[in-house]
């Protein structure tokens, strides 16, 4: 995945930047940069943004090319300059059964369908969530790589499914997934696992250090409100933590109180192929309903 993951595309107020020249003096307005996907033409995001395209070229001067007297974004340019009053809009809206999506980032920007431990799943597209969605995302996959790079054990990418369309809305079958909050994870297997493929388990063949290792990746970040799993599965990871921390005081009662009755973990009789992530109203989205 492009290093624009530790930049993860939240649209910031920048005092430097990458375009060649200093821009012209603006008024009122303030200097943002868009983290661009690359498929995203220089048209589109002009529009996307609401600048014109001349203005456009004359901020980012090093970053354009002119092919055929075509102006495009050179080969590799993720960073794009901007002045407005106020940044491009991202934002969680409504319930996540109900809501929809402002300005959706897609995790997938480089379209390779992959990162740094994760896969995209078969036949996913509909990939876009708020920034903090998609910051969690990676950072919970780095998280699951590192574990079991720093142990020299081998690992299984984390296969990820649906999060929302890029304006949210309803997204068949699902009930929920509207509003960019919530994410598809694939269970981990203790062998046959199929990259980026959803397989039933069942608490015999079910790994359950790696699908506990995805899981307490994501519980880490703080940002998680729900986690729906299948109940045989969630019962047999109860035990398997209650063994694994049984001299760690401290983590097995962090740990086990995702499995309490308010916790984080939430039994259910659908979700043996995969677990559903569901992550708080980021802050400052006022019209975001838990």
């Amino acid at each position: 995945m492009l290093t624009m993951i530790a930049a993860i595309g939240v649209l910031t107020a920048a005092a430097g930047g990458a375009d060649a020249r200093p821009a012209p003096k603006q008024g009122q307005l303030r200097r943002f940069t868009y983290q661009r996907c690359t498929s995203e033409t220089l048209e589109a995001v002009s529009r996307l943004l609401g600048v014109s395209q001349t203005d456009l070229e004359k901020w980012n001067r090093g970053s354009i090319v002119s092919t055929g007297g075509r102006k495009s974004f050179r080969k590799g340019v993720s960073r794009v300059i901007y002045y407005s009053r106020a940044a491009f809009p991202r934002e969680s809206v409504g319930r996540p059964s109900s809501g929809t999506l402002v300005g959706g980032m897609n995790l997938d920007c480089d379209g390779d369908d992959r990162g740094q431990g994760w896969v995209v799943s078969v036949d996913r597209s509909n990939l876009y969530g708020t920034p903090e969605t998609i910051r969690n995302i990676y950072n919970a996959a780095k998280r699951y790589r590192a574990y079991f790079r720093d142990r020299g054990l081998k690992f299984v990418p984390l296969s990820i499914g649906d999060i929302s369309r890029p304006s949210g809305g309803p997204l068949p079958p699902h009930v929920s997934h509207q509003s960019g909050r919530d994410v598809d994870v694939g269970i981990i297997l203790k062998s046959g696992n199929a990259s980026g493929r959803f397989l039933h388990a069942n608490p015999s063949n079910m790994d359950p250090l790696r699908t506990w290792v995805m899981l307490k990746s994501f519980i880490d970040t703080s940002d998680v409100r729900y986690i729906f799993i299948h109940r045989g599965l969630a019962d047999a990871l109860k035990t398997y933590i209650s063994k694994i921390y049984a001299r760690q005081r401290p983590l097995l009662r962090k740990y086990l109180g995702a499995f309490a009755p308010d916790g984080v973990i939430r039994p259910d009789a659908e979700h043996s192929s995969h677990v559903h992530i569901r992550f708080r109203c980021p802050k400052g989205d006022r019209r975001c309903v838990e």
